[in-house]
């Protein structure tokens, strides 16, 4: 069986080995995440089609290519950030192309909707660079290559000069050596750069790298010297360094030399600090320093930390925190970032809540004493997030509404009594959201439903699975509630024991 109008590919992602046809279905999987596209959705032209998963593609005309760029609607793609987070959004994957055609990347370059994936190359010639650095994804992925001469690298870094466009993130995680001329050719555009299979790093090629503006991820570092850290120190941007699992006091102190207000330093592999470690990383005065790999922090090292004097600090990997730790990063004043938190002595909250800074996320934590939830309510920071409490008492959440400035805690309800639906309803800074909230199977479901409907205003239960006929009419006696269609609830018996009567779906 020939692959239809021209386009060559693998075998098929069924395994049965047969070529993709127009009449079958196929399974497009990149990270662990699967996703089935019908060929409808992809018919480009009366004359041209292509494999349900373009990853089967392995080469193409520059007609084909152009078709690709201008009517391919996306498939989910999950990707990693510069600064190491993952995110999904829909793209256009050709891992199956293990060369490109100059033409033909000018014509891929065309494609606009997403992220950009041809981590299949692991060469990419200077002509080819050139065509592809006009590309007007937002995301470009060429994680396959393991060279670069810089005269390609020169290439894709000139797109930093189109001002029509945003600007592009870029990711080389499949190079595990960079010279200082190519460092030096990437570091002049404007974009992110993720360059996580670096394992090493002269003082040169730091030096180079020095000059780039935007976030830099050079994760796949276990070593850097003090004076490539220096270097890096210069760096007007946000620099990740999670490869690091040990870092010595020069080191340390050559990057918290620092004080751009635009950086972010994330040492997230750090599993331990010593206080004089964190004396020196107190000295970093830009706007953000990640700790997120430490798992316990003494009372001196909380104390040094707290002493930072601007930016956000993040300490996402406590999993407990002592009343005399929560003392001490009390008195910082920036953001600050606890969200592995999973308990919070009294003690400790009422600690926290003396802080005047920015924000305190809390988001780990799924319950609070009741004390806890006041002592908190009360704080003056002007930002409290915990978002993730299953269940909160009425007055608990009067008090929390009641609070100034922002506040996040309804995010992770998972149930509800009738008194505290009655206080969310009348509250005019609730949006109308509960997420988390899968089951009305509680005796007074009809109640909470029925109290949650008087709301005016827009309510939303996205996640809504199981109810009862009776919860569920007086829920949808609301006009603007949004809830799943009620062909995909689960219909439980009444659960205050009533009989169950047959529902008319409206």
């Amino acid at each position: 069986m020939s692959m239809p109008h021209g386009f060559s590919g693998t075998a098929a992602a069924d395994g049965t080995g047969d070529e993709p046809n127009p009449g079958r279905w196929f399974r497009f999987t990149f990270a662990c995440l699967a996703c089935v596209l019908p060929l409808a959705s992809v018919l480009l032209r009366a004359e041209e089609s292509v494999p349900d998963d373009t990853n089967l593609i392995e080469s193409l005309t520059p007609e084909q290519a152009r078709t690709l760029a201008e009517q391919f609607p996306g498939v989910p793609l999950e990707y990693q950030t510069a600064e190491g987070h993952r995110q999904t959004a829909l793209g256009l994957p050709l891992r199956g192309l293990k060369s490109l055609d100059p033409a033909v990347a000018e014509e891929l370059a065309g494609y606009a909707k997403g992220p950009l994936l041809l981590d299949g190359l692991t060469t990419l010639s200077d002509d080819a660079a050139k065509a592809l650095a006009r590309h007007n994804a937002w995301f470009l992925i060429l994680d396959g290559l393991t060279t670069l001469s810089p005269a390609a690298a020169q290439a894709l870094a000139s797109r930093a000069g189109k001002e029509d466009t945003i600007v592009s993130n870029l990711s080389l995680r499949g190079l595990t050596t960079l010279s200082p001329a190519v460092a030096q050719a990437l570091a002049s555009r404007a974009g992110d750069l993720s360059l996580s299979g670096l394992t090493t790093l002269s003082d040169e090629t730091a030096e180079a790298l020095a000059r780039h503006k935007g976030s830099l991820s050079l994760d796949g570092l276990t070593t850097l010297s003090p004076a490539a850290a220096q270097a890096l120190a210069s760096c007007d941007s946000n620099v990740s360094l999670r490869g690091l699992t040990t870092l010595s006091d020069e080191t340390a102190e050559a990057l918290a030399r620092h004080s751009s207000q635009k950086r972010v330093l994330r040492l997230d592999g750090l599993t331990t600090l010593s206080d004089t470690g964190a004396e020196i990383l107190a000295r970093h005065t830009s706007s953000g320093l990640s700790l997120d790999g430490l798992t316990a922090l003494s009372d001196a090292a909380a104390r040094a930390l707290a002493r930072k004097k601007r930016g956000s600090l993040s300490l996402n990997g406590l999993t407990t925190l002592s009343a005399a730790a929560a003392q001490a990063l009390a008195q910082h004043t920036g953001s600050l970032y606890l969200d592995g938190l999973t308990t919070l002595s009294d003690e400790a909250a009422e600690a926290l809540a003396q802080r005047p800074g920015n924000l305190l996320s809390l988001n780990g934590l799924t319950t609070l004493s009741d004390k806890a939830i006041r002592a908190l309510a009360a704080s003056k920071v002007h930002g409290l997030c915990i978002n993730r409490l299953t269940a909160l008492p009425a007055d608990a959440v009067q008090t929390l509404l009641q609070r100034p400035g922002r506040t996040e805690f309804l995010g992770g309800l998972t149930r509800l009594d009738v008194e505290t639906a009655r206080v969310l309803a009348a509250a005019d800074k609730w949006d109308g959201r509960l997420p988390n909230l899968t089951a009305f199977d509680s005796a007074d479901s009809v109640a909470i439903a029925t109290a949650l409907a008087a709301r005016k205003g827009p309510l939303s239960l996205p996640n809504l699975a199981k109810i009862s006929p009776r919860t569920l009419s007086a829920l949808i006696a609301k006009q603007d509630v949004e809830i799943p269609l009620v062909a995909k609830l689960e219909f439980i018996t009444e659960p205050d024991g009533g009989p169950t009567e047959d529902f008319m779906i409206p």
